[in-house]
């Protein structure tokens, strides 16, 4: 696979740099039931193979609902730079912006593209990503035009560290569209976001932003969407 597609091939080859970067020295965070990262991914790659097949099949039904819901048309974010933290096995922003310049930062990209089949490869990803929303990428401040990101902090070590990353990527008056997952509580695969925790971070940092109930959820989850403020 061309590293157009994917870069960092391997968690376990570039985690000693990322985890450096992160401040975590000797092996990845641990949560408050010590299960560890690379468990929970394991989790995650295991089920998604189960049930790519059939989650595929309510993809247009999504799509649709998110065109309404945002209001996005065909020539959204046309020649932005959109980048989708947590795509999982398929970016959502590559099927619904068919003209943005989409950036996708997973770290199971290199896993899932053994069996997503071309989902990586549409003409508007303009490259993948295979490492954790917690990495901050540099080469991203203040670049970035809209930052997409769906039921991913639950699934994230330092959730908070994605938050920051993202205040630092947008541009100002760039677009934040976040779905979250509240009420999990802590098992493999799912960290769990505290929700009061989770709204006051976000109060401090640099956003203006609307929240809703997403009452399609059986869980307590929620819909973000902001600017990022000067």
């Amino acid at each position: 696979m061309s590293s157009k597609w994917i870069v960092g091939k391997d968690w376990n080859k570039v985690r000693n740099v990322i985890l450096d970067q992160m401040g975590v020295k000797v092996k990845p965070p641990t949560y408050g039931n010590k299960i560890d990262w690379e468990k929970c991914q394991a989790f995650e790659l295991k089920w998604w193979k189960k049930n790519w097949e059939p989650n595929k099949k309510r993809d247009q039904e999504f799509i649709g609902k998110m065109k309404k819901e945002f209001d996005f048309t065909e020539d959204s974010f046309a020649d932005k730079i959109v980048l989708d933290i947590g795509a999982g096995p398929r970016s959502w922003p590559s099927l619904l912006l068919k003209k943005a310049r989409i950036i996708i930062v997973e770290p199971l990209a290199s896993r899932f593209i053994e069996f997503n089949g071309d989902y990586y490869k549409l003409p508007n990803i303009m490259r993948a990503l295979s490492c954790p929303g917690e990495y901050d990428i540099e080469r991203f401040w203040n670049r970035v035009d809209m930052v997409w990101c769906f039921n991913t902090l639950n699934h994230c070590c330092e959730w908070k560290k994605v938050i920051d990353n993202i205040e630092k990527y947008l541009k100002v008056g760039g677009k934040l569209y976040m779905k979250v997952k509240m009420s999990e509580h802590p098992h493999t695969g799912h960290i769990g976001v505290n929700k009061d925790e989770f709204f006051n971070y976000m109060d401090s940092k640099k956003f203006a932003y609307t929240n809703y109930h997403d009452s399609d959820e059986t869980e307590d989850c929620y819909i973000i969407i902001g600017d990022r403020t000067i």
